[in-house]
């Protein structure tokens, strides 16, 4: 329900797949990587700064090992309660560590279903179109790019998706950077047409930066710039990680999560260590390997269990949290429905 305040929230929280003790097992598990294996962090400013404020760091094979102290004391700098604001304020969110649950669309198809029947390379005018539609429907509470246009040039293609999305959406919406602080710069731009000024995008951004990390245990420089832009101008990241189960992390469901915990919770703090109070949303789009196809498994049971997972680690840390995953249905069909909603379903009840 939409109202004249903002979104009311879907409840969860109904299922835990964790107990109390598994959580700190996997916390303890997660600190003693931190500590004895450490990250490898790929910008030199970014150990600077880690190291300036308790890390140890070899910056010769650029890896940063984060004692429990440090780690916490800046995880909990994070806020815990982030205001997504929409182009419209009635589609307003506050995306806080509680059961509360909103919806974001889907993203990125490279191939659409047309009209005819036909399928075919997606257009900038079906995102025109899509966004419009997705734009209609009350129970879409977060937009995403629904089709990246293949008749766009792909270098820098997200600035082009992000004007369209600015154009055609009065809700937050997600958006890529580009892998650059200037990438961040064009879109605050762009978004200051649309809020009347820079000052007022900051202070009420209408866009999520998605962030993604690389698996395993590592933060490249493009991450770091990004993640420092965006503290430096409040917009809220996504810190995500998209870990692959079997391929970049180790096969079990326990392990996996374990990965993403340190390499997220070690983000999050660099994200605070350089900006405090930077707003950061504990984010997964992690799944498991299909050893036979060596293709991401988005709907298996085993994914899902991953982000249930992961929602309870980031509610333990007082963070909200976004989890993301695709259906396995190579077409708009049943399969690709009850994928969909059982994914959901249990990502939801955690």
């Amino acid at each position: 329900m939409i109202t004249d305040n903002g979104v009311v929230p879907v409840k969860g929280g109904q299922t835990r797949l964790l107990s109390d003790e598994q959580i700190i097992d996997l916390h303890e598990a997660t600190v003693e990587i931190l500590e004895e294996i450490g990250i490898k962090v790929l910008h030199d400013d970014a150990r600077e700064i880690m190291e300036g404020n308790g890390c140890i760091v070899d910056h010769d094979k650029k890896i940063v090992k984060v004692p429990e102290d440090v780690l916490m004391k800046f995880v909990k700098k994070a806020p815990s309660e982030i205001m997504l604001c929409g182009r419209d304020p009635k589609y307003d969110i506050k995306l806080d560590a509680s059961d509360n649950v909103y919806v974001m669309g889907g993203a990125g198809a490279l191939h659409v279903i047309d009209l005819e029947g036909n399928y075919r390379p997606s257009t900038l005018q079906d995102l025109r179109d899509l966004t419009r539609l997705e734009d209609t429907l009350e129970n879409m509470d977060i937009a995403h790019f629904l089709v990246t246009p293949q008749d766009i040039p792909q270098d820098g293609f997200m600035m082009i998706t992000f004007a369209e999305m600015l154009k055609n959406n009065t809700r937050n919406f997600y958006a890529l950077v580009g892998g650059c602080r200037k990438g961040l710069e064009y879109e605050i731009e762009m978004a200051s047409v649309a809020a009347g000024s820079v000052e007022e995008v900051k202070k009420r951004p209408f866009f999520v930066a998605g962030l993604c990390i690389i698996s395993p245990l590592t933060q490249n420089s493009e991450f770091i710039e990004e993640l420092f832009a965006c503290g430096e101008n409040n917009i809220p990241a996504y810190v995500e990680s998209d870990a692959l189960a079997g391929g970049t992390t180790p096969f079990t469901i326990a392990g996996t999560v374990v990965e993403i915990n340190a390499n997220v919770l070690s983000a999050i703090a660099l994200a605070q260590m350089a900006n405090p109070g930077a707003p950061c949303v504990y984010a997964s789009s992690s799944g498991i390997l299909d050893m036979g196809s060596l293709n991401l498994a988005g709907s298996a049971p085993e994914s899902t269990l991953i982000h249930m997972a992961q929602a309870q680690m980031a509610h333990h840390y007082g963070l909200p949290y976004y989890g993301s995953n695709t259906p396995d249905s190579k077409q708009p069909d049943a399969q690709a429905g009850y994928e969909r909603a059982l994914h959901f379903l249990g990502c939801a009840m955690a």
